[in-house]
C-alpha cells in the first residue's frame, strides 16, 4: 500500500533536496497548523519535521518528532510512510547513540523495503541508501571503521545514480 503527500509536502520534500531547509521548515510548519489532517499527513508530518531537524542539528527534536510519527504510525500497513518513519527512528535514535534500538528499526526498515516493490523504484533507491547510510554510522558508533566505509560507499553510489546532491555530501562526510 502506498501513500502520497498533499503538495505541500511533496514541495518541502523537494526543497530538502535543495538543500533549502529553512524554506522546508516554513511550508512544513504552515501545514503542520491546520486542523484537519488525516492520520497519514499527521505521520508525513512529524516524519518531516523530524528530517528538518536533523539537517539542523537538533537532535532532541528530531527524536521527538521521530517518535510522534511512530506512535502514530500504529494503524499502517506496509507502506512507504511506514517504512519513512521507521527510518527516521532509527536517525533519532542514532543521535542519541543508542544503538540497539536504531539497530532494531534499520531491520525493521530492510525487511519493509523488500515488500515494497509497488513503489517507484526512484523512492526506494532514496530510502536504501539512508538505510545503508545509518548502518555506516552504526558501525562508526562500534568502531568497524571497515565496515562503515563499506555501507558509506553503497549509499554515496546509490545517492549519486540519483544525483541527490545534498545527500551525496552527507556520504562524503561519512566517508
Amino acid at each position: 500500500m502506498s501513500y502520497s503527500d498533499p503538495k505541500e509536502l511533496i514541495r518541502a520534500r523537494k526543497l530538502i533536496e535543495e538543500a533549502k531547509f529553512e524554506e522546508a521548515l516554513q511550508l512544513v510548519n504552515e501545514f503542520g497548523e491546520k486542523k484537519d489532517l488525516s492520520s497519514d499527513e499527521q505521520i508525513s508530518y512529524y516524519t518531516l519535521k523530524s528530517i528538518l531537524a536533523g539537517f539542523f542539528f537538533n537532535k532532541i527534536e528530531c527524536l521527538e518528532y521521530a517518535e510522534k510519527a511512530y506512535h502514530a504510525s500504529g494503524k499502517l500497513e506496509n507502506s512507504l510512510l511506514l517504512l519513512d518513519v521507521y527510518i527516521q527512528m532509527a536517525n533519532g535514535l542514532g543521535w542519541h547513540l543508542k544503538t540497539n534500538e536504531a539497530n532494531e528499526f534499520i531491520q525493521k526498515s530492510e525487511e519493509l523495503l523488500k515488500i515494497l516493490p509497488q513503489e517507484p523504484s526512484t523512492e526506494l533507491i532514496k530510502r536504501r541508501a539512508t538505510i545503508m547510510w545509518l548502518k555506516g554510522y552504526q558501525y562508526r558508533q562500534r568502531g568497524d571503521y571497515e565496515k562503515e566505509k563499506e555501507f558509506a560507499e553503497l549509499a554515496l553510489k546509490l545517492r549519486e545514480e540519483l544525483d541527490l546532491k545534498v545527500d551525496i555530501s552527507f556520504s562524503l562526510i561519512q566517508l
